[in-house]
Order: C-alpha cells, then sequence, then structure tokens
C-alpha cells in the first residue's frame, strides 16, 4: 500500500464490476474434550471483575486500564484472552490497525510510513473504536473466479461481538501481518465447530476467510477499552457507528524545509483553514468482508487478476494467523480507487468556524454539509488542491472535489441507496471497504447499510 499509488489495474473498491478513475494522479490442537466440541479453545485465566463502577477485567493485553462499566452505568461484556500459544492445526483470530493507529501519519512522513498526507497536514488517533463479529472460515474459496463473494459453506465461527480499540498500543499484543504494527489476538477455533467438529485439513486445503464490521452493541465484549473508549463506545451504542476515529490534525506543510503549491500566504481560501482541528466522526458502515485474498499464500498464482491466493492454509504442526486488518487511512482517500492519495482539507474545511479554540470538533454531521464535487471552505471560498510532496502527487485539474467514480452523485436530497449525497456520505463508502486479511488482502464487499452497492 503507497500513499500516493494507484493501480494500473484499476483496483476498485467496488466487489464486483463498477470502476473509478482518477484523473491526473501519478503513480509510482488441543486436548479438552469440552474444547474439541467446541472448536474454540478456553482463554486465559483472568482478574475478574466487571460488576462493579468502572471495573477493572482481563487485561486481554489490553493493559490495567479496561473497565467493563462506566459511571453512567453503561456495561459491555467481559472479554478473555485466547491462548498465548494456540494449538497446532488451529487458527489464531486477531485483528489490527497496522501502524497507522498506533503510530499516526507524521508529516514530514517518517521512515517507511506507507501512508501520507499529501496536503501537509499531520494526523494522530487517539483512539480507532470498531466492532467485529462472525469470523468464519468456509470451504471452496475458488468457488467462483468471477465473483469472489462465493464459497462453500462455512465450517468454523467464532462469534464476539468484539469492541476493539485499534489505537490501543501494547507490548503484549504480537506483531501485525506484513511487518505492520501491533495485532490484538481475539479467538482460536481448533476445529470445524461448524461441522461436526472435524480436524482442519492441513494437507493443503485452503478455507476462506470472513468477518463482519457491525454496529456498535452493548452485547459485545470489551477487549481492550479504557474508561474514555468505554464512554465513547456508549456513545457509539447510541448513534449506531461501526468505527469511531478520535483523533487531531495539525497542520505541518510549512515545516522542516516542506514547500506546498500553493504556499501559506499564497491563497485565501486555503489560508482560512484552522492549522488545528480535532474529529471525533462516527462512520456507519456495517459490512462483510468475505472470502479475503490472502498474502501469506504468496507466491502462490491468484485467481484472473486478484493480487494474492484466496484462503487461509491450516497447518498441521503449528498454528497459523488469520488478521482482520483494518486500513485507517481510507476515511480520508480522495477517490474510490483503491490506494488513492490521502487528504485532510476537507475536514480542515467543516471545523472552521466551530467552537473549541477556533476550530471546532469534526463529526460526520459537519460533513454533510460538504459537497464533495466541489469542496469549499465555511466563507463559500472554493479549495483549491495543495501538494505539499511535490512530484509524488499530481493533483487534478481544478479545485478540490472527490472522485467517486461510476457511483452516482444524487445531491443532498437524493436517495443514499443509489448514490453519495455529500462528502458524509463519500467518506462512509470509502471507509466500508477498509477491512482486509493479513495485512493486504483484498475482500469482496457487502455492505449492509443503505448504500449503492
Amino acid at each position: 500500500m503507497a500513499f500516493f499509488c494507484l493501480s494500473n489495474a484499476t483496483r476498485t473498491l467496488f466487489p464486483l464490476t463498477l470502476v473509478g478513475l482518477v484523473a491526473g494522479l501519478t503513480t509510482q490442537g488441543c486436548s479438552d474434550d469440552a474444547e474439541n466440541q467446541s472448536g474454540t479453545q478456553p482463554a486465559a485465566t483472568t482478574d475478574g471483575g466487571g460488576s462493579a463502577e468502572a471495573s477493572a477485567v482481563s487485561d486481554g493485553g489490553g493493559g490495567a486500564d479496561v473497565v467493563t462499566t462506566t459511571d453512567g452505568g453503561f456495561a459491555l461484556k467481559a472479554f478473555t484472552a485466547p491462548p498465548a500459544t494456540p494449538g497446532n492445526g488451529s487458527v489464531l483470530f486477531t485483528i489490527s490497525g497496522e501502524a497507522l493507529a498506533t503510530e499516526g501519519f507524521a508529516f514530514p512522513p517518517a521512515v517507511d510510513q506507507e501512508v501520507t498526507f499529501v496536503d501537509g497536514w499531520e494526523v494522530k488517533l487517539e483512539r480507532l473504536i470498531t466492532t467485529v463479529d462472525a469470523l468464519t472460515l468456509s470451504e471452496a474459496p475458488d468457488t467462483d473466479p468471477a465473483d469472489q463473494a462465493k464459497t462453500g459453506k462455512v465450517v468454523a465461527e467464532v462469534d464476539g461481538p468484539f469492541a476493539v480499540d485499534l489505537a490501543k498500543d501494547d507490548p503484549t499484543y504480537p506483531a501485525g501481518k506484513g511487518g505492520e504494527g501491533k495485532a490484538v489476538p481475539l479467538a482460536v477455533v481448533a476445529n470445524q465447530n461448524k461441522n461436526g467438529g472435524a480436524a482442519f485439513d492441513t494437507a493443503g486445503a485452503r478455507y476462506a476467510f470472513g468477518f463482519k464490521s457491525v454496529a456498535a452493541t452493548a452485547n459485545a465484549q470489551n477487549v481492550n477499552l479504557g474508561p474514555q473508549g468505554l464512554a465513547d463506545y456508549a456513545d457509539m451504542v447510541k448513534e449506531g457507528c461501526s468505527i469511531l476515529y478520535v483523533g487531531t490534525g495539525t497542520f505541518k506543510g510549512s515545516a522542516g524545509g516542506v514547500t506546498c503549491a500553493p504556499a501559506p500566504g499564497a491563497n485565501a481560501a486555503l489560508d482560512a483553514l484552522p492549522s488545528v482541528v480535532n474529529f471525533k466522526l462516527c462512520v456507519k458502515a456495517p459490512v462483510d468482508s468475505a472470502n479475503c485474498q490472502n498474502p501469506d499464500n504468496d507466491p502462490a498464482a491468484p485467481l484472473g487478476g486478484e493480487d494474492h491466493q484466496r484462503g487461509v492454509a491450516v497447518k498441521g504442526n503449528t498454528f497459523v494467523t488469520a488478521q482482520a486488518t483494518i486500513h485507517p487511512d481510507h476515511l480520508f482517500w480522495i477517490s474510490v480507487e483503491e490506494d488513492a492519495p490521502a487528504t485532510f482539507n476537507q475536514f480542515a474545511a467543516a471545523a472552521q468556524g466551530g467552537g473549541d479554540g477556533g476550530t471546532g470538533t469534526v463529526t460526520m454531521k459537519d460533513l454533510e454539509a460538504l459537497d464533495y464535487q466541489a469542496l469549499k471552505n465555511k466563507g463559500g471560498a472554493a479549495l483549491p488542491w495543495r501538494n505539499c510532496v511535490g512530484g509524488d502527487f499530481t493533483p487534478p485539474v481544478g479545485n478540490m472535489s472527490f472522485n467517486s467514480g461510476a457511483v452516482l452523485n444524487v445531491g443532498p436530497t437524493g436517495n443514499p441507496a443509489t448514490g453519495l449525497r455529500h462528502t458524509a456520505d463519500f467518506v462512509t463508502f470509502i471507509t466500508s471497504t477498509q477491512g482486509h486479511l493479513n495485512a493486504d488482502g483484498l475482500c469482496a464487499v457487502k455492505r449492509n447499510y443503505s448504500s449503492p452497492n
């Protein structure tokens, strides 16, 4: 994943046929009988709790500040961590927001940083909270080369739901796939618990991996939320968020010898934007991510024009990891094209003129007032593109606008089931495809909200 890379093969965010183009962008084994019946290995011992106000539960790898109940009485279920060393022939399910979730997006970019805001912003995430459920393994991932969503029957499943803060960095978490950040362990499945408890085939068969991103729910298990995270999660339940971004953007384009075009002070519309912007973005994009491609299978030949072979191959002499990977950068893309450049000026435009030190805290509601095809600041002035990375990015022609490809723009009063109405819809749409397998494995996507699928 490169911060300004666009695939010449035109990999789109649509699971099947729609194609979006961006003009002018440059690319560069368990022993317990009961356990074997269920297929899910017992969790590690916890320190209990869960009933008192702001009571501590198992650290679950997430630290002693994990709580199940807020001062206001909102409660989640306790979570117990899976075994540190799963048995042979089993599958460990984890989740990761990669280094971008825990370290943020520095500007100028840090060494080996995968994503940089081309308009000169540094973005840090305080919390990135999501809920996942129904992590599954199914037969026959190669059922249909033309339709990635089609598989055989589900043979194993772990249900949560699991409430996780992907921005929480903990030294006890294992390394994430692809050398990217940390991964949060969720559960282990030891056998085909949806197929009579049979052992997994370890002789070369592959199982299709999928998972659901769902709306926040009080029925979720609290994997690693501390007091503030749990308070935020209570709000997520009320609002129906599937993922919540909380953080701050700081314009750094004029620091460290960076040259931006237009330069600060050279364009009134850009100069009117605040230089520090807080955001709390409740994204309502529940989706199924199905039959994901798996980079761990490389160099095996993938089907058709896909990037990696589909599915997870279980091994008899060890366990394997299936990491549900959430890419935080999708929220900031300028196009429906996979690996599109990221910008932050659209959020600064929504914040301008608010409270909180003159910047306000941007919410999804603020983004509903912005036309993604003709972005303006709060004063009504059209925003030009700003390039702070030189030849690594060639801005599209004209003022700042986002490319929705084949997805219709239906205007602010249109039907969200047939098109995108405003910037909030655009942001929700591109965020709906952030689920992957083992770092970069693309999944078939089924959107479970009112959206042009």
